[in-house]
């Protein structure tokens, strides 16, 4: 008797909330920094989220909302409320808190490679400097990394099976 084998290479899920196994096959602070990237001149506007004005907390906040994460939209939250990360642990992704006695209010991101990026005021927007010598003029304080968000559980009623061609040397293998 032939029988067409079921593989999981056969069917393909389909439904509103899967992600393909590529899009997020780099860790988020990756992602984030290289989707930070892409936010560089955009014009500085005190409490802004979007590309067309954005402050220090709203450009982390838009980026990583984009990713699926929730952040506070303000510096001293995000560097009271986060995990603290040491310096010598940076990673991309991971938000810089700048500030005196202890309070943060200036937040960037690392990018790697000793670099950051942030949206500083006096008509200078979104911009990528040296952390090392940004920390000595705003006040370095340390680093924070936002956890990634939690995957959904799919509900059955969510998705739709759908039949992928098998190739017709798989289908005639002789099933005993």
């Amino acid at each position: 008797m032939l029988e067409a084998p079921v593989s999981s290479a056969a069917v393909q899920v389909v439904g509103k909330n899967h992600v393909p196994p590529h899009a997020s096959a780099q860790p988020l602070g990756v992602r984030a920094a290289r989707a930070a990237r892409s936010w560089l001149h955009v014009p500085y506007h005190w409490g802004g989220e979007s590309r067309s004005g954005v402050d220090c907390s709203g450009l982390v906040v838009a980026v990583y909302r984009k990713l699926g994460v929730t952040l506070p939209h303000q510096s001293e939250e995000l560097w009271r409320d986060l995990k603290r990360v040491r310096l010598r642990d940076l990673r991309p992704g991971d938000i810089i808190a700048f500030g005196h006695r202890g309070i943060s209010d200036h937040v960037g991101m690392y990018l790697g490679a000793g670099r950051f990026i942030h949206a500083i005021g006096a008509g200078k927007g979104v911009r990528i400097e040296l952390l090392r010598t940004a920390g000595k003029r705003l006040g370095l304080m340390g680093a924070v990394r936002p956890a990634p968000p939690r995957r959904r559980h799919h509900h059955a009623a969510h998705l739709t099976w759908k039949p992928v061609p098998v190739p017709v040397s798989v289908r005639a293998r002789r099933v005993h």
